[in-house]
């Protein structure tokens, strides 16, 4: 297992994988009754919160969709959020070969921006995976937002504290809350009968502050927008517990710990590629080594999964 570790995460996707122009294809997968929609503020999220669970349906060879609403550049350069999107392009691709002997070099994604809801959005496919890359700015911890990107937040969307909020790349502007939530559930309704699923079950991060008490500003808002977009589409969603997780006790079998180190250190490996100085796991070896060994879901929190 450890040789696997090592193998994938050389696996190599450059920004220019994703610049193309492709068109829109059918996930390459069996037909199953249920898509799995992994919402998220910042592309490592999903690994470090609910990798596990990711690595199990993608690995099932069902249909998967990553939707990443923010860049999480904070007030980064272009390139560094180019290397987080294809952290997150690697991670998709390890999940669905992690009981395979699939090589380690990983084909390029076929990716391409689409409309949806009028809105130019980049999605790209691989094998039996969908990822969405909105590209709305990082809106810092507490949620004050950066001055780069004239200090807008999805909390401050959310709060109506700003009427609008912009991708860092010019590549749309939603015009507040409802317009944000209308287009996640239009994306959601797309790629359910892209896949021919008859229902989509989400997984996002949990946005009661008490539930999850000292997580990021967008990984909250992100979780209130997947409630909305719940209430409005009836999707069932599972919410999970952000960095407090690393105050509960480990909860993960070898396999399931393995699945979330796996899919974070392929992550964590294209943002060395593009500098050695850009290792997330650098900045805080003891957070990030807790939270691979747990996943809490709320109001499950307490129970393993």
């Amino acid at each position: 297992m450890l040789f696997r570790f090592c193998c994938v995460a050389c696996i190599a996707v450059s920004a220019a994988t994703m610049s193309g122009c492709a068109g829109v294809r059918p996930y390459n997968v069996r037909l199953d009754e249920r898509l799995s929609a992994f919402i998220v503020a910042h592309p490592d999220d999903w690994q470090l919160f609910m990798g596990d669970v990711a690595v199990d349906e993608a690995s099932r060879h069902r249909p998967v969709l990553f939707v990443y609403l923010t860049t999480g550049g904070a007030d980064r350069s272009v390139e560094y959020w180019h290397s987080r999107e294809a952290g997150g392009l690697a991670s998709a691709y390890a999940a669905a070969n992690f009981d395979s002997a699939a090589s380690s070099e990983a084909p390029p994604s076929d990716c391409g921006q689409v409309a949806i809801q009028k809105h130019m959005v980049m999605r790209c496919n691989y094998a039996n995976t969908v990822s969405y890359f909105l590209r709305l700015p990082d809106g810092a911890v507490e949620g004050t937002g950066f001055a780069v990107t004239q200090m807008q937040s999805l909390k401050k969307l959310q709060d109506g504290e700003i009427g609008v909020i912009d991708a860092v790349d010019g590549s749309a502007t939603y015009q507040g809350w409802e317009d944000l939530s209308q287009t996640v559930g239009s994306l959601l309704i797309r790629e359910k009968q892209l896949s021919g699923a008859e229902s989509v079950q989400m997984h996002a991060p949990e946005p009661d502050a008490d539930a999850n008490p000292g997580d990021h500003s967008d990984h909250r808002a992100v979780g209130a927008l997947v409630q909305r977009v719940a209430a409005q589409y009836k999707f069932p969603a599972s919410y999970y517990i952000g960095y407090a997780i690393s105050q509960r006790r480990p909860n993960l079998s070898i396999k399931q710990a393995s699945a979330k180190m796996l899919v974070f250190m392929t992550y964590d490996q294209q943002r060395l590629n593009a500098n050695r100085r850009w290792s997330a796991y650098a900045e805080e070896p003891a957070n990030y080594s807790s939270w691979l060994f747990r996943t809490y879901r709320h109001p499950e929190a307490e129970a393993a999964h």
